[in-house]
């Protein structure tokens, strides 16, 4: 189904350090695979949309999006409140 485009979001993405404080992921780099990286395919692009990152593929579109490129989003600032010590 290459014909079909597919995309994703991601938004507030989260990591924790081992002092256990949460760092907010606002700045990405988009790479590629090598189906990417030889050409076989250009349908691939990514980026950020206000709060979120997002991919997409597929569907021969020709916007495509460099690979290496630096990606920003807004924050979020609303913190997990996962508690990670409480999970096996």
């Amino acid at each position: 189904m290459g014909n079909v485009e597919r995309k994703v979001y991601f938004g507030n993405q989260w990591v924790r350090d081992t002092k256990g404080e949460w760092h907010e992921l606002t700045q990405a780099t988009f790479t590629a695979d090598n189906t990417a990286r030889v050409g076989y395919r250009k349908d691939y692009g990514g980026g950020a949309s206000e709060q979120q990152f997002f991919l997409r593929n597929c569907g021969f579109f020709n916007d495509y999006t460099p690979y290496n490129q630096p990606l920003e989003r807004k924050p979020t600032g609303k913190k997990p409140t996962v508690n990670l010590d409480q999970l096996p």
